[in-house]
């Protein structure tokens, strides 16, 4: 069942409350309970991720910690719910309807990737990849090695659907930072394909390095 279906329906099992994840408790209480009764696979300066079984596979359960968490959640839930992007993004399973401010969002969860994936599907290393869709959607005033930018573009299949979606992505929302999209720890396998692990991740945070099995 879905994370707001199994704190909510009846009988609940005995080792989850539904009553924590509902109205405003604090941060630290959430985190620590699902600590009790899950394993964590990852904690970064905003939110913490745990494994939870859902009809029968691995999934994440990503819980914000302070307010800055809760406003990744925020950004994390408009992109993963916006259809446009369902072919890049990892699929949402559900997320906190309860709170205004929402405090957890329940996703699938991928399989490690590697850079060779990259450079097969899209002529390109990954950061290569990232860097270049970037610049050419939203090209620097001064571009400092312009043979680079041009060598790499040669090299670019833009016939990859992973190609096309980036370029939707970066056109679509514009202030998507390219640091954290480069990221091969941001990145993994999901039905085959190349996905997007946390498009909520801020520059510090650690949490997608343990988000793929």
């Amino acid at each position: 069942m879905k994370f707001s279906e199994f704190l909510n329906e009846s009988p609940l099992p005995d080792s989850w409350d539904k009553d924590k994840y509902k109205g405003r408790l604090d941060f630290r209480g959430m985190v620590e309970y699902a600590l009790e009764r899950s394993k964590k696979i990852g904690e970064g300066s905003s939110r913490v991720a745990f494994v939870i079984d859902y009809k029968g596979r691995e999934t994440v359960l990503k819980i914000a910690k302070n307010a800055k968490g809760i406003s990744q959640n925020k950004q994390e839930i408009s992109y993963l719910k916006d259809s446009d992007h369902d072919d890049i993004l990892i699929p949402i399973i559900d997320h906190d309807v309860t709170n205004i401010s929402p405090r957890w969002i329940h996703v699938e969860k991928a399989e490690e990737i590697e850079d060779s994936y990259f450079e097969k599907e899209c002529g390109l290393p990954l950061k290569d990849f990232v860097l270049f869709v970037y610049r050419d959607v939203h090209p620097p005033k001064v571009l400092a090695n312009n043979s680079t930018q041009k060598e790499r573009g040669a090299r670019l299949n833009r016939n990859s659907p992973l190609v096309k979606s980036l370029y939707s992505l970066f056109n679509k929302h514009p202030d998507l930072a390219y640091g954290d999209i480069a990221r091969i720890q941001n990145w993994g396998l999901y039905n085959g394909k190349a996905v997007i692990l946390d498009i909520g991740l801020d520059s510090t945070s650690l949490i997608t390095q343990q988000l793929r099995k």
